[in-house]
């Protein structure tokens, strides 16, 4: 692909993309350890700082704001510490139209990771799964009727990450939705209620996540994934599959043909963060009616590529995209 080329795709400010869905707080705990704890056999760590990231669908809204798109996101939080933090993160980005309902009884959820000597420890998660009831079912209705009224809506992005906010519920109202609207819908599941999610334009799941959905081994090659997508455009009726294969690449398949963007060691998709980046360049994209499946599945590539250089998860932008795709030649 030519430098031009991909800096036409990568344009996106006419977008506006409305992320909802599972937010989250990501905390980090860096220290030091020198020593064995006499209390039992774990590492002793000293406190050097503590940061804090949004995550979750919370960061696919940061690396679609990061892209140039108009940016928009609905999001779930507790009465709680951790829920007056992540407002306050948000509220930092007073471009990005952040729409944030407060479930009294719920836990902000918040993933503590504690690192030392560039070694990740422990990870400690506080939240709640409960699923969402009816009333903030409605709420999210009135929040997208406000929003596509203010600034039309071009694609609506589902971050599952079996928190809760999408009950079955969420799910069909979200969908039948965007159809009445005619705006597109992107989803990043997890297992629950994935049947439910029928007649979601985009389907974005891992490997493991197809493996368990189908209830069968997948066969890593043009065979096995051709497979796949043809179960999977059987029972969801989608437009468009992307497969991440972690350390092998990519694979995108629509009604008209199916491309695999194999990858390098430095293109490793979907870790640590990197399958956020990879749903918020292919929402995108699929915005843009002349971007092929090739495209979207090389750039789709780059993105996760770039953000595996980073550690913890992160955001990515258009300068980082480039500057890989620039090592990789």
């Amino acid at each position: 692909m030519k430098r031009e080329r991909i800096e036409q795709l990568l344009q996106f400010s006419d977008v506006h993309v409305l992320v909802l869905g599972d937010i989250m707080l990501d905390e980090y705990i860096f220290g030091n350890t020198k020593r064995i704890s006499p209390e039992a056999p774990v590492p002793v760590v000293n406190l050097e700082k503590r940061h804090y990231r949004l995550g979750g669908a919370a960061n696919v809204a940061m690396n679609t704001f990061a892209l140039g798109a108009k940016t928009s996101i609905i999001g779930l939080i507790g009465d709680d510490f951790n829920g007056r933090l992540l407002t306050s993160l948000t509220d930092e980005n007073k471009e990005m139209n952040t729409f944030l309902i407060k479930d009294v009884g719920r836990k902000t959820t918040c993933k503590t990771r504690i690192l030392a000597a560039n070694q990740h420890l422990l990870r400690v998660d506080n939240e709640d799964e409960y699923e969402v009831d009816d009333e903030i079912v409605g709420k999210v209705e009135s929040m997208l009727k406000y929003i596509h009224h203010n600034t039309r809506i071009d694609i609506i992005v589902m971050q599952d990450y079996n928190k809760g906010f999408f009950s079955p519920a969420m799910i069909r109202a979200v969908i039948n939705w965007s159809k009445e609207n005619g705006v597109k819908s992107a989803l990043d599941p997890k297992v629950n209620h994935i049947d439910v999610y029928k007649g979601v334009d985009i389907f974005k799941p891992n490997l493991k996540e197809v493996k368990t959905y189908l209830g069968s081994e997948v066969s890593v090659n043009l065979e096995g994934l051709a497979k796949v997508n043809e179960a999977i455009q059987e029972r969801l009726s989608i437009d468009m599959l992307i497969l991440t294969l972690s350390a092998e690449g990519i694979y995108v398949a629509n009604q008209e043909g199916a491309h695999w963007e194999s990858t390098s060691v430095q293109s490793i998709v979907d870790v640590s963060g990197a399958g956020d980046t990879v749903m918020s360049l292919v929402a995108l994209l699929y915005c843009n009616e002349e971007a092929s499946i090739e495209e979207i599945a090389q750039l789709a590539n780059f993105g996760g590529a770039a953000v595996c250089r980073i550690p913890g998860v992160a955001v990515v932008d258009k300068e980082m995209i480039m500057n890989v795709i620039e090592k990789v030649k």
